[in-house]
């Protein structure tokens, strides 16, 4: 298969992923540092930086044309899965909001024993 002279594989590869360099365009200087920090030497994020950087995925997301995100995760049985998530909340009086929890980039996965399974 021959592909398209105009398409740039170098220039399109990981361009929808929120990358370091990606961060450095919607974390302040501070914040990015610290995330990097926290990265580099396997810390645990904290609350306040994680919702600052919940905001700003969410942000780069949705100009990316993005309505849900994807969990990716590996349970106990070895088998990777994903749960997808809506970056659209539902409010009372019928409108939404864009919304992409904390809890998103802090929680931990379970086991995953409570999805379904094959086993008997």
């Amino acid at each position: 298969m021959k592909m398209k002279k105009d398409l740039n594989v170098l220039k399109i590869f990981a361009s929808n992923v929120f990358t370091y360099k990606t961060m450095r365009k919607y974390l302040s200087k501070e914040k990015c540092n610290k995330l990097k920090n926290i990265i580099d030497n396997n810390l645990e994020l904290d609350n306040d930086l994680a919702s600052y950087i919940a905001d700003a995925m969410k942000r780069w997301a949705v100009k990316h044309g993005a309505t849900h995100y994807t969990h990716w995760f590996v349970p106990l049985s070895g088998v990777t899965a994903e749960k997808h998530n809506s970056f659209l909340s539902p409010l009372s009086d019928g409108t939404v909001i864009l919304d992409f929890p904390t809890e998103s980039l802090v929680t931990g996965e379970s086991d995953a024993s409570s999805f379904p399974s094959r086993r008997a």
